[in-house]
């Protein structure tokens, strides 16, 4: 049986990537379906999720789980993109690498910081940025709301006054958090640019006293992160609506 949390202490399990995803999608809910969901089989909770908009993500909780179940319910709800930490029979997924930032990082001071205290240029610098990529209307929608309340953070860098780069840190709660926004301007790629962005926003984590930084990637990109400190952890896998 699938029922929604209705209080915020009652979320717990999973592991942390998926945790700091799914507290901050308990606090910025926009529609009646958002929320935080659970599975449960005979009095234990085997599936941990939430919704918000078409998108989930979803933490297995224990073997016992029924994805069928699962698979029906995401499908009523319309849900067409999901993050997941174990692979849907049936449904096609696109497999990417979970890596884990090192506590130490070099001190950064040619970006700009994204905080509550950033002014409106700097949040419309990142927001045009990362609109090029293609998905910002899917996955940032509340990167301002979240920034101001202290849910999310970002760094980037301009070239010539106009932004290029910029790593964004879209889920942070408690001590970890997840960065899901990086992305270079093609004509500036190959300078560095994105690394810094993610070691500046790294030390802006780490003053915050968050110490599990977490980010996916694709396996071609595995090597630029280790070479900023990052370390494989685990697998997850995404789908995306066509």
């Amino acid at each position: 049986m699938i029922k929604k949390i209705n209080q915020f202490t009652d979320i717990n399990g999973g592991f942390p990537p998926f945790m700091s995803v799914i507290n901050t999608d308990f606090r910025f809910t926009r529609g009646a379906s958002d929320g935080v969901y659970f599975q449960e089989i005979n009095g234990e909770k085997t599936i941990l999720f939430s919704l918000r908009g078409v998108t989930a993500t979803i933490c297995r909780l224990s073997e016992k789980a029924d994805t069928e179940e699962l698979s029906s319910f995401l499908g009523f709800q319309g849900v067409k993109n999901i993050l997941s930490d174990f692979f849907f029979e049936g449904i096609c997924l696109e497999e990417r690498a979970v890596l884990r930032a090192t506590p130490k990082c070099d001190n950064i001071s040619d970006t700009i910081s994204i905080t509550p205290l950033s002014k409106l240029s700097d949040y419309e610098s990142v927001f045009k940025l990362l609109s090029c990529n293609g998905f910002f209307e899917a996955w940032y929608p509340l990167l301002s709301a979240k920034i101001n309340e202290g849910f999310s953070c970002g760094a980037y860098m301009k070239e010539n006054d106009a932004p290029v780069s910029c790593a964004v840190a879209p889920f942070v709660f408690g001590n970890s958090a997840v960065i899901a926004g990086v992305f270079t301007s093609e004509g500036s790629r190959n300078k560095g640019y994105a690394t810094r962005c993610v070691k500046a926003l790294l030390n802006e984590l780490h003053s915050k006293k968050v110490k599990d930084v977490y980010l996916w990637c694709e396996d071609k990109n595995i090597k630029l992160y280790e070479n900023i400190g990052f370390s494989q952890c685990g697998k997850i896998y995404i789908k995306k609506e066509e």
